[in-house]
């Protein structure tokens, strides 16, 4: 179900047909895919967070989510986590 809910996500965020761009309704689809453990929504989720698109903006909450992501191995989000994660990395 992951992967079809970060697709959902995917279509809302960018607008994909007929489906309307809605970065909220995009988180929605993100966040069921992410609590699933689908690193790619992860990574999605946290950009999202990282800029306040569809939901409020908080830092914090997109670093737990790229750390979700790199946890599994995900390369994007450990060089997310590097470029704005700094130190936190070692933690």
């Amino acid at each position: 179900m992951g992967v079809a809910y970060t697709a959902l996500g995917r279509m809302y965020e960018i607008g994909n047909g007929p489906v309307p761009q809605d970065p909220a309704e995009a988180a929605r689809y993100y966040r069921y895919a992410a609590l699933a453990g689908e690193p790619y929504a992860q990574v999605y989720l946290g950009r999202l967070y990282e800029h306040g698109d569809g939901v409020p903006k908080d830092i914090e909450e997109a670093f737990r989510w790229y750390r979700k992501a790199a946890d599994q191995g995900d390369e994007e989000a450990l060089a997310i986590l590097r470029t704005i994660g700094g130190s936190k990395l070692e933690q």
